[in-house]
């Protein structure tokens, strides 16, 4: 791969995923593949993987911010 390799993730299943990004006008979309290739270098800031509890498929979620007492 190179000095720098994707973000991946190893599901509960054992499958490799490897995070990826797309971007259409102001919309970013991040998505995991079971190809490398063109995959992101670090998990975006404010964002956690999630599995989908019936496919196993990983997915992003926005963090949710605590609120202050």
């Amino acid at each position: 791969m190179g000095l720098f390799s994707p973000y991946s993730y190893k599901s509960k299943t054992g499958q490799k995923f490897w995070l990826h990004m797309k971007t259409r006008g102001k919309t970013t979309i991040y998505f995991f593949s079971k190809e490398p290739s063109g995959g992101m270098g670090s998990l975006p800031r404010g964002y956690e993987i999630v599995e989908n509890q019936i496919t196993g498929l990983p997915f992003l979620k926005k963090v949710k911010k605590e609120e202050k007492k």
